[in-house]
């Protein structure tokens, strides 16, 4: 009976005199006379559960202590420390009921204990091998979910059904960060756990970028397998929308805000999802795209207020994208001398400068399109954050500048940093064209001016050049409008026009700005490389021009050197071009190539090239 007794307690994790504790574990004391050498290696098997129990409690002892210290942090660990619990309080039971029979028979054999505990003999030191992952890692967020799930992947029902006992004491803490964000767009205050986080910004960051679609980001690491990439996006788009409604009811008054009926029902959904007892990955995908298409539509209401959606992205296109393109041709005159130096502590104000007279001129400066449009310099390896420069190590304004266009709120979710970056690297390229073509265009009045010279003859090779030039620059311009701007802007309309969700408006969005970036070569070095290049040999042609009243003594070896330039810069951008499966690029080498001129040039230089 003693020995029973002692057995008991050892089972409970405490170790006495005959049942001692060793660096290796709980093990009975050797050498006992009432003990037989069989009986000893079973009751050293059961020592291993009295062992795997005293670990587990002093796990869960030491994480329940720390919740006095910091309550609102490891809530998963600590989840699971309560759902391991409940596994224990099972084994307790067990426990209860052998310490009855034993009071009752007290000759009951030790392979009776061994049957009864057979079970947890799988069980506890599967739950200590989750501890002891979430020790060594020190996991402490809800990739306690991951460890959980796999693990319950076990060909023994008993740890299944154990693991599943502990994933679901960590769901209530996922479904509660769930209903937070999807019912009313907040994170709570152990967010740093969750699969979605809100962005780091330095303390002086601007409203608008705080309350802007990027200022969340979903962390990969930490969503679970059986949640997919997918959903999780939704969840994501879900709270941001949520937030947007939170805002227009303070900004625009309470009606733009969900109604009570709204949030019970998607509340009602999401612990429709708590109350089950495994996770349904259909179901639970099911039920966020229900809250993601109700949210969707409604949020597509408040971004269509007043057509503002429509008038937002024409305006976009009208300045970024040089839609109103006199204003631009203007404003290159008017800030002709500002983009030429580097950039100074007034460069922002000169630059603005230039853009308001440019747009006095046209007597287009009252619009409020206009108005909310202001010229930026922007930091060079600019991330998407705002980070005008003071002073830039670019030698001139060319490489820095930018716009910034003020969004109304609800807009601002699909209108953000980001969005505006690839904005800006658009507007750089198109106004360096459009900068290009100008100026091989000044050259062409000059060269009209001189048509009834006697230079005229001798100077054929310098106006053959410029005919070059602004026969590739001024391809390139039409395809750019014509086959890529023109086609994804009105693809884009359609596409809004035919899916009244803000979900389906931000991904078409999307979908318009890739196009264009992927058909405007930015996301090709060698080619955009190749451009500037190009650009850049076009710009001392012009200078070289401009700056000799008489082009007669426009130095033979510096012409011969920007000739030489151009033909191996323009051979190779073709040769490029030539290898990108592309429809519309197609056009713009039909154009560029119609009369065989860059075919016929690659081709000699490649026989050149074999016969050497």
């Amino acid at each position: 009976e003693a020995m029973y007794h002692e057995l008991l307690l050892m089972l409970a994790g405490h170790p006495g005199d005959l049942f001692v504790q060793r660096s290796d574990g709980i093990k009975v004391q050797q050498g006992l006379p009432f003990v037989q050498a069989g009986e000893e290696d079973l009751l050293n098997q059961l020592c291993k559960l009295g062992t795997s129990y005293a670990h587990l409690i002093q796990f869960i002892e030491q994480r329940t202590a720390s919740t006095f210290s910091s309550p609102s942090s490891d809530v998963y660990v600590r989840a699971m420390c309560r759902g391991i619990d409940v596994v224990l309080e099972e084994y307790r039971r067990v426990l209860l009921a052998l310490e009855e029979t034993l009071m009752r028979d007290p000759g009951t054999p030790l392979s009776h204990l061994q049957h009864t505990l057979h079970v947890f003999q799988h069980v506890l030191p599967a739950l200590v091998s989750v501890i002891q992952i979430v020790q060594e890692e020190n996991i402490k967020d809800c990739t306690v979910l991951e460890l959980l799930h796999t693990k319950a992947q076990s060909g023994i029902p008993a740890v299944q059904a154990a693991m599943h006992n502990v994933v679901y004491a960590c769901h209530n803490v996922m479904y509660s960060q769930l209903t937070a964000w999807l019912i009313y767009g907040q994170l709570s205050t152990a967010s740093r756990e969750f699969f979605i986080q809100a962005n780091a910004m330095p303390n002086d960051a601007p409203p608008s970028l705080r309350k802007s679609w990027d200022s969340y980001h979903l962390v990969a690491a930490l969503l679970p397998s059986y949640i997919s990439a997918v959903t999780a996006e939704k969840i994501l788009f879900t709270g941001k929308a949520v937030q947007a409604f939170n805002s227009a009811s303070r900004d625009l008054g309470p009606a733009h805000a969900l109604s009570g009926a709204e949030e019970s029902e998607f509340l009602d959904k999401i612990d429709g999802l708590r109350r089950q007892d495994r996770f349904d990955a259909i179901h639970f995908d099911v039920v966020i795209e229900e809250i993601r298409s109700k949210i969707g539509q409604r949020l597509w209401r408040l971004l269509n207020q007043n057509n503002q959606l429509h008038t937002t992205i024409e305006m976009l296109r009208d300045y970024f994208l040089l839609g109103k393109g006199e204003l631009f041709a203007t404003f290159l005159e008017e800030a002709r001398i500002v983009l030429r130096i580097p950039p100074t502590h007034t460069s922002q104000h000169d630059a603005q400068a230039a853009f308001v007279r440019a747009a006095s001129m046209l007597q287009i400066d009252a619009l409020e399109s206009f108005q909310r449009c202001a010229v930026e310099i922007w930091a060079p390896g600019y991330e998407g954050a705002e980070d005008p420069v003071e002073e830039a190590t670019a030698s001139c304004l060319w490489p820095v500048i930018g716009l910034r266009i003020d969004i109304p709120p609800p807009l601002q979710l699909i209108f953000y940093g980001t969005v505006f970056h690839r904005y800006n690297t658009l507007f750089r390229f198109l106004l360096s064209v459009r900068r290009v073509q100008n100026e091989l265009h000044k050259c062409w009045s000059k060269q009209g001016r001189m048509k009834d010279t006697d230079s005229w003859e001798r100077l054929a090779p310098v106006w053959m050049l410029r005919a070059k030039m602004s026969f590739l620059v001024d391809n390139l311009q039409h395809y750019i409008m014509s086959d890529v701007l023109n086609v994804h802007f009105h693809a884009l309309q359609e596409r809004i026009a035919s899916h009244p969700d803000s979900d389906a408006v931000h991904q078409a969005h999307e979908a318009y700005l890739t196009a264009l970036m992927g058909e405007t070569f930015r996301f090709m070095p060698a080619v955009r490389k190749g451009m500037d290049t190009i650009f850049e040999t076009c710009i001392s042609f012009t200078e070289l021009v401009q700056r000799h009243d008489d082009l007669l003594k426009i130095p033979e070896m510096n012409f011969k050197e920007v000739e030489k330039n151009f033909e191996t810069q323009s051979n190779f951008l073709f040769r490029m071009l030539s290898g990108v499966k592309n429809r519309s690029l197609n056009q713009l080498l039909l154009r560029i190539d119609f009369n065989k001129y860059f075919s016929r040039s690659l081709y000699t230089s490649m026989k050149a090239a074999e016969l050497a």
